[in-house]
């Protein structure tokens, strides 16, 4: 599994634990979860990927994945626990055709 990522110094501080006394509890669930994944086979690679700084609208959308992201932490959204590869690659597919017809819209 990839995590694909526009901050080198979060990535970092995953990779080194550099701050696990201030943010124990979210180490902690990270822990978990490689733990988890582990167990089923999943193989985690965080990588860096350049900013996405200029584009139209990609503030907006970084806020919407933070707010769904702090929700599903929270407990306020539920998502869920298992997606097959099947849905994960009907639901990528699904957003690609979304923006691609999203960005054909704006330029015409």
């Amino acid at each position: 599994m990839y995590i694909l990522c526009d901050c080198s110094q979060a990535i970092e501080i995953i990779v080194k634990r550099s701050c696990f006394a201030i943010r124990f509890e979210v180490f902690k669930r990270l822990a978990h979860l490689q733990s988890v994944l582990s167990e089923m086979n999943v193989k985690i690679v965080l990588a860096w990927i350049p900013g996405r700084q200029g584009i139209k609208l990609n503030e907006f959308a970084d806020l919407l994945a933070k707010e769904t992201a702090r929700d599903i932490y929270t407990g306020r959204l539920s998502a869920p626990s298992f997606v097959t590869n099947n849905d994960a690659a009907k639901t990528a597919a699904d957003m690609t055709r979304k923006s691609w017809k999203r960005k054909g819209d704006q330029d015409n």
